[in-house]
């Protein structure tokens, strides 16, 4: 047997290891964008990690407090940008496998609202064009302050700069924000992870997003100016963006991010990915129809039938 047809069943031997250590996962590389500088190329894609802000206002249908007809009280977190650190994607992985990735987000900003996921195995489908190209070359091989909130009141407080303020970490604590209003801060949960933790350039299989929180948002509430207040409490979830926390990508499905805070992932069957033996399958197969070809050409060349 020739150097050139030796070189080229080792070139799809070697191969095999490889191909099959191409795991069929999706993945993509992130890069944390603090200023322009830190932008690189082929990104397809930015959003900002999600801040909280809760919005404490009046109106709706009426309720009676301290026996007196009063708008009904509304408790809401509300996403907004944190525009500290945005997260930068570009795709990542190897030809044989690929990851497509199609994001969504909140009318008007870079919060991620959905993401659609799709691994493309294309394996086998190489192996069978890399075969056919082997043997068709073969010879040649290459608000102000009241202390509480009254009807017609909207106060809006920006969650971030109370934790920070009141230097809240990883444990629950109340803090007072003014007008009446407490926060019962709750514990992170134990796969929260600091977000200065988080490599500036990474490739992961994995949708990062800020940390939620649960709090209890404690009001006093007033009927009109000089009544005796009542005491409304609701809990919502907040986004701790200098904490964060990560979902599995599905092979084929979305991640859809809640609300207030946190994400759903829905998966879907991929047809698409091929199993690791089919894909040893493949190998074989072209490793014999090369190898059959070359003992073709040698019967040819002494002179066989």
């Amino acid at each position: 047997m020739s150097s050139n047809y030796r070189l080229l069943l080792m070139s799809m031997m070697t191969a095999t290891p490889l191909v099959l250590g191409a795991c069929a996962s999706p993945s993509v590389a992130y890069t944390k964008v603090a200023t322009d500088k830190d932008m690189v190329a082929d990104i397809f894609d930015t959003y900002f990690l999600q801040s909280s802000m809760i919005r404490v206002s009046t109106g709706g249908e009426e309720i009676v407090v301290n026996k007196k007809k009063a708008p009904g009280l509304q408790i809401l977190s509300v996403p907004q940008e944190h525009h500290d650190i945005k997260l930068a994607l570009t795709r990542a992985g190897s030809s044989w496998v690929s990851t497509n990735i199609n994001i969504v987000k909140i009318p008007n900003t870079d919060l991620v609202r959905e993401i659609g996921v799709e691994v493309i195995d294309n394996r086998v489908k190489y192996i069978g064009e890399a075969g056919k190209l082997f043997l068709a070359a073969l010879p040649l091989i290459a608000a102000a302050e009241k202390g509480h909130v009254e009807p017609g009141d909207d106060i809006r407080v920006d969650v971030l700069k109370s934790l920070i303020g009141a230097k809240v970490e990883r444990n629950g604590a109340t803090v007072s924000v003014g007008n009446g209003i407490d926060l019962g801060i709750g514990k992170l949960p134990p796969d929260a992870r600091q977000l200065s933790d988080l490599p500036n350039k990474f490739e992961a299989g994995y949708f990062v997003y800020a940390a939620c929180r649960s709090v209890d948002v404690k009001v006093k509430y007033a009927a009109a100016a000089g009544d005796t207040p009542t005491i409304a409490t609701q809990r919502v979830r907040i986004s701790d963006p200098r904490y964060y926390q990560v979902v599995g990508f599905p092979s084929k499905g979305k991640i859809t991010t809640h609300d207030q805070c946190g994400v759903s992932v829905q998966t879907e069957k991929n047809d698409g990915i091929s199993s690791d033996i089919a894909v040893a399958t493949a190998l074989v197969e072209q490793i014999k129809a090369i190898k059959d070809v070359v003992e073709a050409a040698k019967k040819k060349e002494s002179g066989g039938s």
